[in-house]
């Protein structure tokens, strides 16, 4: 950036989509000028944030501008190498983890939870060991969500096989973490209404076991109102066979409460 007002932050954005377009496989980072001028110049942590790349301040004027110009040099040559190792061994160990996850969702297709269970347990072990190796918060992110999806997938398994209601919520306390460090609007209301989704389950199996008609009517109405809400989160993102699921799932209840009704 020629300098760091807000108002070069729009020309340096459409250039950087320019230059992307042409050289879609480099390394790009902001050098930004002219950070001398309190008055004007825009922080680096909100250049950063704006134009979504590392970004280094720099002032052309100072008597020591020689020596930092190649000190942001050596630290860009340094990061550029380090996320590219990084980023080659992280698709690596990812396609380990997601030939496990694999395996898991075939042990759940042929009915065997339990499997399904312990090997996305497994997956979860190994992204946990990786990501304290790893150096770049926006890539820590991406490993942590997966671990926590597959949280999420083991105790979802166990909840439905051994029809144990506080693994239904234990499902959905990790489905709400990896939502939350999940950017992707669309992704995310997906896996909010996973969450949502087995915090209903979690009711709904209390009402199953409970014979109690005002105990499950109370249950009943909350169940239904918390299926109502999953399908909103998944139609929002997109989502239309999930939430056609999520209704479905709704008229199982009010039939199980009209038969209730009826002993």
């Amino acid at each position: 950036m020629t300098n760091s007002t807000l108002s070069n932050i729009d020309t340096t954005r459409e250039l950087k989509s320019k230059l992307k377009q042409e050289f879609s496989d480099v390394d790009y980072y902001i050098i930004a000028n002219f950070q001398d001028r309190r008055g004007t110049a825009l922080k680096v942590e909100k250049i950063e944030e704006s134009l979504e790349e590392k970004t280094f301040g720099f002032s052309a004027v100072q008597k020591n501008s020689n020596q930092k110009i190649i000190s942001i040099i050596k630290d860009i040559l340094r990061i550029s190498i380090l996320e590219r190792e990084e980023k080659n061994h992280l698709i690596s160990k990812f396609d380990e983890v997601w030939l496990e996850i694999d395996k898991a969702r075939v042990s759940e297709t042929r009915g065997d939870r339990l499997a399904a269970a312990k090997i996305f347990s497994n997956a979860a072990s190994q992204l946990k060991k990786f990501s304290s190796d790893i150096l770049f918060k926006h890539k820590k992110e991406e490993i942590n969500v997966t671990y926590y999806l597959c949280k999420a997938w083991e105790n979802l398994a166990y909840a439905e096989e051994l029809k144990e209601a506080e693994k239904f919520l234990e499902a959905a306390n990790h489905f709400t973490q990896a939502s939350e460090l999940i950017h992707d609007s669309k992704l995310k209301l997906l896996v909010s209404g996973n969450s949502e989704f087995c915090k209903a389950l979690k009711l709904g199996l209390e009402f199953e076991k409970s014979k109690e008609f005002k105990i499950n009517s109370d249950k009943y109405l909350k169940v239904k109102s918390m299926l109502d809400k999953v399908a909103d989160l998944y139609r929002k993102g997109g989502f239309e066979k999930e939430a056609n699921w999520a209704l479905t799932t709704s008229d199982y209840f009010t039939e199980s409460m009209n038969q209730l009704k009826n002993t």
